[in-house]
């Protein structure tokens, strides 16, 4: 396989061999995902119209009173309703983590091998296999993720 393919084009590539079908829903979250990645690692340029209002007291400064961007980002992002990009935040971080580890749960079980992860919370690290089985949530919220302190 090309090494120079785009990622979607290598987990097609991957799921063709294996004569697994990605669910149109999931491949359409994923698509917005890998559009939002090149938009944040390669810019994205866009006009946003402020109403702002003197800052009592101080001179060359504003409140903003409203602001409206010339993009529609539910149209942009219908199914996975991303925030728009100045105002991403951990929500936004957490329906990715969850578009790619669909993805890896339906890989695991076309490729009948499982993936590890180990995700940190603070120095404690988490590890979790994901094959076909496995709960989405408990990688997420873990539960006991730090040690009791007595």
């Amino acid at each position: 396989m090309n090494s120079n393919l785009p990622c979607l084009d290598k987990l097609d590539y991957l799921l063709s061999v294996t004569k697994t079908v990605l669910p149109q829903k999931l491949k359409n979250k994923l698509k917005e995902l890998n559009n939002l990645r090149n938009w944040l690692c390669h810019g994205f340029s866009y006009k946003t119209t402020l109403l702002l209002e003197p800052k009592e007291g101080e001179e060359n400064t504003y409140n903003e009173i409203d602001s409206e961007d010339n993009i529609d980002w539910l149209k942009k992002f219908p199914n996975t309703k991303f925030s728009p990009i100045k105002e991403l935040n951990s929500k936004d971080g957490e329906k990715a983590l969850i578009i790619v580890l669909e993805i890896l749960i339906i890989l695991a079980e076309a490729l009948n091998q499982p993936f590890h992860i180990v995700s940190y919370y603070g120095e404690n690290p988490i590890h979790n296999t994901i094959y076909k089985d496995t709960n989405i949530e408990d990688i997420i919220n873990p539960k006991n993720t730090l040690p009791n302190k007595a």
